[in-house]
């Protein structure tokens, strides 16, 4: 006898049938049984760290003599600071320029010589000694002193960030186990993590105006106490996890 192609179809369509319908009830819905959750960590850091840049700066109707003098005013401020001995300490130059001075007199522009700037940057991670720093500055009688700031390095920064996420992951459970708890299931196996989009970091957080004048009559300032005061770092995580 022969077996038509629809018979054999019958018997499979049969078995499949008879195979989906074992599965346990719970089975097929297993996949509903799910709860999603945001966790997050809030927190304030201290800056490990704090910068301020010194510009030495001089004029003169002789180029050379303008160059030479800022270069010196440089040179003193830069082992003055190197004599202090602070810690982490990293010294870059930042600026280097040579400028011709010219001034409108009687509607027609008159050549004063020329200027002379080379810039400094400090920093270190003793951010309170920054003040002995700005004494230097005041003594040498560096004028032009800005961008005084206080930041996280990045090894500190990435070290507050992965205390954070383990908070905000913590935080997740922990409301998930509430909102469970409120519907008489329990919180099962983590399915899912994903981390929120970082904030980009905070920028350097400004100690003073962008530049401070010193007047000469402040050469025998004390060091002034410096503060780093704190900085803001959010994270979020959403976090699913399964019901049981």
């Amino acid at each position: 006898m022969k077996l038509t192609s629809r018979f054999y179809l019958s018997i499979l369509f049969s078995f499949a049938f008879s195979a989906f319908s074992s599965f346990p009830g719970d089975f097929a819905q297993a996949s509903d049984r799910l709860i999603t959750v945001t966790g997050t960590c809030h927190r304030m850091i201290t800056p490990d760290r704090a910068s301020v840049i010194l510009t030495a700066e001089d004029q003169n109707k002789d180029l050379k003599i303008a160059s030479q003098k800022a270069s010196e005013t440089y040179a003193r401020v830069r082992t003055a600071v190197q004599k202090l001995g602070l810690e982490a300490v990293e010294l870059k130059t930042v600026e280097y320029s040579l400028n011709a001075v010219r001034e409108w007199v009687k509607d027609r522009e008159v050549m004063k010589g020329y200027k002379a700037r080379i810039g400094l940057s400090v920093s270190t991670s003793q951010t309170q000694r920054l003040g002995e720093v700005l004494a230097i500055a005041a003594r040498e009688e560096i004028r032009d002193i800005g961008k005084l700031s206080a930041y996280l390095s990045d090894d500190r920064l990435q070290s507050e960030q992965f205390a954070c996420l383990k908070s905000a992951a913590e935080n997740a459970r922990a409301k998930a186990d509430r909102l469970a708890a409120s519907l008489n299931v329990h919180v099962g196996e983590t399915v899912s993590v994903n981390e929120g989009v970082p904030p980009p970091p905070n920028p350097p957080t400004p100690m003073m105006s962008e530049t401070m004048n010193f007047k000469s009559s402040m050469r025998e300032m004390a060091p002034p106490s410096i503060e780093a005061g704190q900085q803001p770092l959010s994270l979020t995580v959403l976090v699913t996890f399964s019901l049981r």
